[in-house]
């Protein structure tokens, strides 16, 4: 599983329909700048958080091949980083800040697995062109995001279970042999 690709998928995906008439685009990807005012993203860090879940029971295959699906999930904090450039980057986002409030953004947050937990502090950080300062404004984003793998288990032996808190170990079933 390509959990940082999917991440920035995810991503893409659920900030770019906030931004029907702008692009939206990876920063430091060696493209050529828009010349139209535009939305820019970076992944800051991406910080695994707490344990991963893994499915108490495995899901049977319906091709009738015998062999089971067991899902586990692993959750993500990942700093974001969105810049807005061009002569309407102050509208921008300040469109932005109201839009993400809403409950068309927290859908498309859910259907991506992300969660929004921080929004930073915005910045205004003009940058030199040439000639001339463009208007840049930049926002940090804190998200959750859930990825979830997908293992082929063709056979399960045995389930031990283990009380964490008095280290009891419960085998089902209690003998192989």
């Amino acid at each position: 599983m390509a959990v940082y690709t999917d991440l920035k998928s995810a991503i893409y995906n659920a900030i770019k329909p906030l931004f029907p008439n702008n692009e939206v685009t990876w920063m430091y990807g060696n493209g050529d700048e828009p010349s139209n005012p535009y939305v820019g993203l970076h992944i800051l860090s991406m910080d695994q958080r707490g344990r991963e879940q893994t499915s108490t029971s495995a899901i049977e295959q319906p091709d009738g091949s015998n062999s089971y699906i067991l899902n586990t999930v692993v959750t993500y904090e990942a700093l974001i980083q969105i810049m807005f450039k061009g002569s309407t980057a102050g509208d921008l986002v300040h469109e932005f800040s109201q839009n993400f409030n809403s409950q068309q953004a927290y859908f498309y947050l859910r259907k991506n697995n992300l969660g929004k937990m921080r929004v930073g502090v915005l910045r205004n950080a003009p940058q030199m062109r040439e000639t001339k300062y463009v208007p840049t404004f930049l926002q940090d984003l804190t998200l959750s995001y859930a990825a979830k793998t997908s293992q082929p288990v063709e056979y399960i032996e045995q389930v031990i279970l283990v009380n964490t808190q008095t280290g009891d170990r419960f085998e089902i079933p209690e003998t192989i042999g």
